[in-house]
């Protein structure tokens, strides 16, 4: 996955932006932090692509 195509997906799961953590994990899920500090799992980062 392309430094880009990253940023698309971190931008379409949840509206997480440049400061939020944001992390796929080796099974393809996008992981992102809420505003409480709990890990969301937010599916396949295939699922954000185009």
């Amino acid at each position: 996955m392309s430094h880009c195509s990253f940023d698309q997906s971190k931008a379409s799961a949840a509206g997480a932006g440049a400061p939020d953590w944001t992390d796929i994990a080796p099974n393809g899920d996008v992981i992102t932090g809420d505003h409480e500090g709990n890990a969301v799992n937010h599916g396949n980062y295939k699922d954000f692509l185009p």
